[in-house]
């Protein structure tokens, strides 16, 4: 199970808000690891600076949402 810790201190589990059926954590998450994938892609075809720039636009796209939903950390509770 996914975790949120909050920037309280609090821990919160991550819940599925979307009513897809190909992923059972929460939209935002599933549609980054797909966009962190897509991106390495360009890496077999030595586009480098295409994937920097790609990487660079995921991680600010995921550190506006962590801010803004005052999530500081994300783990998995195995």
């Amino acid at each position: 199970m996914t975790k949120y810790m909050l920037t309280d201190g609090s821990v919160v589990e991550a819940e599925k808000e979307c009513e897809c059926l190909f992923h059972n954590e929460p939209h935002w998450l599933y549609e980054d690891r797909i966009w962190k994938d897509r991106n390495t892609f360009m890496l077999d075809d030595m586009n480098f600076r295409g994937y920097a720039k790609e990487e660079e636009m995921r991680l600010m796209y995921k550190s506006w949402f962590m801010k803004t939903h005052n999530i500081q950390e994300i783990f998995s509770d195995l």
